[in-house]
């Protein structure tokens, strides 16, 4: 903890505690280090900042003020601290891509070389299923572009693809499971036989497992949960190894079962399920990150969709 910040913790403190012994107990100090601190401060302005004289202690009208200016001054700093972190990896030719779970692995392997073989001047960070990607990482340069779940903010330029259609992985256990093909026919009329199926939810895209949860409710489909895990991929790969059911597109499924058989897909109507995936980026990003944005929309279309 630096000086600054030490002034402040101090300075926070006083007005809930009863005298400088109590006030440097609690903040685990010894009571001369706070004691001089704070004589520090006061002769450095020229203002007395603590009212002593009473039982408990308590911060003057300058020492109020002080502390707001010392919290502006460390939030600058903050911000200083952020924008020469932007700055150097925006001068390294650096961008940093996350790259949401939901793109099958060959696919993601396609973007990202294709990415680097297009721009060899830059330099590019891949994120993928490293992170949970918040808003406020786009708001504040900590990544450039997010293919991943949307934001409405005004800040970001956002463009949406439709990557593939979702569909319902359906175990050797379950009586809708048709042995010798790949895909079973949806019909909501038989989905009441999934009650009870164990599930495993991927919690990387909120938004859709929300649609999800509220398809199955709809249908009056109750699934126990297995687990929850970060990624539409490792549901698929730990449904698979549980013999269990998930939320996965056929993309998927089929690089995690490999030459195995002993699987359907139930492929859900897009008018019920469908998998959009958002683009986004700041909208005063760096012609660098604008052009590798625009680049990736485009190849981001080019994904091959599932048909019925």
């Amino acid at each position: 903890m630096n000086s600054l910040e030490k002034k402040i913790q101090i300075l926070e403190n006083v007005n809930t505690s009863e005298t400088i012994t109590k006030l440097a107990a609690k903040l685990y100090l010894s009571q001369p280090y706070v004691s001089r601190l704070l004589k520090e401060m006061e002769t450095e302005y020229g203002l007395t900042l603590v009212d002593r004289q009473d039982k408990p202690i308590s911060l003057t009208n300058a020492g109020r003020i002080v502390l707001n200016d010392l919290r502006q001054i460390q939030n600058a700093q903050i911000q200083m601290n952020q924008n020469l972190a932007n700055l150097q990896r925006i001068s390294s030719h650096e961008i940093t891509i996350v790259l949401n779970s939901s793109i099958c692995e060959a696919d993601i392997v396609d973007l990202t070389t294709d990415l680097i073989d297009h721009f060899p001047q830059i330099k590019f960070n891949f994120i993928i299923n490293g992170m949970k990607p918040r808003e406020v990482d786009l708001i504040n340069k900590n990544i450039d572009i997010l293919i991943g779940p949307k934001w409405n903010n005004q800040l970001f330029d956002i463009k949406f693809v439709e990557l593939n259609q979702l569909a319902l992985l359906i175990p050797p256990s379950c009586s809708l499971y048709q042995p010798g093909r790949l895909y079973c026919p949806f019909s909501e009329n038989n989905l009441t036989v999934l009650n009870n199926i164990n599930y495993v939810e991927a919690n990387d895209n909120a938004y859709l497992q929300k649609r999800v949860n509220h398809f199955l409710a709809d249908n009056c489909i109750r699934i126990n949960k297995l687990a929850t895990v970060s990624s539409i991929r490792l549901a698929t790969k730990l449904a698979i190894r549980e013999k269990a059911t998930t939320i996965t597109t056929d993309k998927i499924v089929q690089h995690a079962l490999g030459e195995r058989g002993d699987y359907n897909l139930m492929l859900f109507p897009k008018s019920a399920l469908n998998l959009e995936v958002a683009i986004s980026m700041r909208r005063d990003a760096t012609e660098e990150v604008q052009v590798a944005y625009n680049y990736l929309y485009e190849q981001l279309r080019k994904l091959p969709l599932t048909e019925n």
